[in-house]
């Protein structure tokens, strides 16, 4: 609040992952997302947001505080950094409204939010982050436990996905199986990655034949 707004509006890198902001509680959550909700209004010239690590103000109630405190302002992020934030489906909607107001975001890291991405979670996440086209070319979605009962609707986020170039699926070995697999391409419907130059999936042990074929199916929906 002390700073220069045209100083704050110079800012285009802003890193305030978990080892940059005090502890408060839960109970501080809110107040400490309205008030960087209002200080992120200045920022007019951001392009990168880190908030890894920081569980505090990753929570329903934060979120939901740093939405408050954006009022109608929209961001200019380009690159947007919740690693490993423990964002739960009960945050979920919060988080979607707030990608929402990114509409130029093309990096997304989730990577760890295990809780995040359930069935329930990812689904009230793609139901708050409308439009049939999402702007994303990069997406992390390492050591987040997708498994048979998301895959369907992981399927339906990267549809939406339709620039995506890079996509990093490594530490979900239990998706890569066939059951979850088919419901993953069922999700995606017809939809291809036309773009899609990187696709990492990490070490991937003890493939059968069947989730070989069908992931190669998922593979021939791959410019890659």
């Amino acid at each position: 609040r002390k700073a220069p707004a045209g100083k704050v509006s110079e800012i285009r890198k802003l890193d305030l992952s978990y080892e940059h902001l005090p502890p408060g509680g839960k109970a501080m959550a809110p107040q400490q997302g309205m008030a960087l909700g209002a200080f992120l209004r200045y920022c007019s010239q951001l392009v990168e947001l880190r908030l890894e690590g920081n569980a505090q103000l990753c929570t329903a109630g934060g979120l939901r505080g740093l939405l408050d405190g954006l009022g109608e302002q929209r961001l200019q992020l380009r690159t947007l950094l919740f690693g490993g934030c423990g964002v739960a489906e009960q945050a979920a909607p919060y988080l979607g409204r707030l990608l929402q107001k990114c509409p130029v975001l093309t990096t997304l890291n989730l990577a760890g939010n295990r809780n995040l991405c359930t069935a329930a979670g990812l689904r009230a996440l793609l139901q708050s982050w409308a439009g049939d086209r999402i702007p994303l070319k990069q997406l992390v979605l390492k050591n987040c436990g997708l498994e048979t009962s998301s895959a369907h609707v992981l399927g339906e986020v990267l549809r939406r996905c339709h620039y995506l170039e890079d996509l990093v699926l490594v530490g979900n070995q239990a998706l890569f199986e066939a059951p979850a697999l088919i419901l993953l391409l069922k999700g995606l419907g017809d939809e291809g990655f036309m773009w899609l130059s990187n696709l990492n999936f990490g070490n991937l042990f003890e493939i059968d034949v069947a989730t070989q074929e069908v992931l190669s199916c998922f593979l021939n929906r791959c410019a890659v």
